[in-house]
């Protein structure tokens, strides 16, 4: 794949940075549920009014 489009490598540079904010929220919201497993159910149903 690579071989036949060399041009991928220059959205090398864009995926990296939304890689690791995406792997840095999910790895906040699994060191919240481990400390407060229903912080982030609370917070939901206060957004929601529930």
């Amino acid at each position: 794949m690579w071989a036949d489009n060399p041009r991928q490598f220059i959205y090398l540079p864009l995926a990296i940075p939304i890689v690791i904010s995406a792997l840095a929220l999910i790895f906040t919201g699994y060191v919240i549920t481990i400390f407060h497993p229903k912080y982030l159910l609370e917070v939901y149903n206060n957004i929601l009014g529930d």
